[in-house]
């Protein structure tokens, strides 16, 4: 994205570098310098360090045993892909494993997007209209074919969640739609339902994305945060 080319059989290492490195200068102190693998630095500090101490909270997405591992050691909290609530318990133990290995434990989160209306159907109109009716099937499929799987060994390709229940359900695509993440589709009681199913289960939470932003957040802050209030999932802001 930004011009700089990375091997992508190294590219976690290579980030668990630059992690090593980000973190050591926000631990303040003289300059030091770095010989690694992937990075040749010298006369590194940073002043004035971070207010977050050790350092901000650090989120990594990743779906792959690769990425896992990644987090395991790097992250404070793992956005990993789900579209199915079944696929937690399996997916929450393999997590644990990793983190394990590090003497750590580590919140996961899933991924979603929202299509939230007063009523099941408008959501469900709305949902059938962006994602199957305008989908771009061409970069749908480009993008598919490039993420549909990841692979964690050679011998050990690792499926990417890429339906979700509406595409079986209605034995349609939706193309239109982002693969891999859980969809929130319904009324506001639905939405916060479907999310407080997910605490049951053991996520730390997801995040929310919507097609429009400035016509659906009004909405989903005025109906659904309530809701994850009274449900206990969610504190009550209050302005400093």
């Amino acid at each position: 994205m930004h011009g700089v080319q990375i091997e992508q059989d190294t590219r976690y290492d290579h980030g668990l570098e630059w992690y090593q490195v980000w973190s050591r200068m926000l631990e303040g102190g003289p300059e030091f310098d770095w010989s690694g693998r992937f990075f040749k630095l010298r006369r590194l500090e940073t002043n004035p360090v971070s207010v977050q101490r050790p350092h901000p909270l650090v989120m990594s997405a990743g779906f792959s045993p690769k990425g896992r591992d990644f987090a395991a050691q790097a992250a404070d909290a793992l956005f990993t892909t789900m579209t199915e609530l079944d696929q937690a318990p399996a997916m929450l133990s393999n997590v644990a494993q990793f983190a394990s290995k590090y003497g750590r434990q580590l919140p996961v989160y899933a991924m979603g997007h929202v299509v939230c209306r007063a009523t099941r159907g408008e959501a469900e109109q709305f949902f059938h209209y962006f994602a199957q009716e305008l989908a771009d099937e061409d970069g749908q499929a480009y993008y598919r074919s490039r993420r549909g799987t990841v692979t964690g060994a050679a011998t050990a390709p690792v499926p990417r969640p890429l339906e979700n229940r509406f595409t079986r359900t209605t034995g349609k695509s939706f193309f239109g739609a982002y693969p891999g993440t859980y969809p929130f589709v319904g009324t506001p009681d639905d939405v916060a339902s479907e999310m407080a199913r997910m605490s049951a289960a053991g996520l730390a939470g997801t995040s929310v994305a919507f097609l429009d932003y400035l016509k659906e957040i009004p909405y989903f802050v005025q109906e659904v945060l309530p809701r994850l209030e009274r449900l206990g999932l969610r504190r009550r802001f209050t302005s400093p």
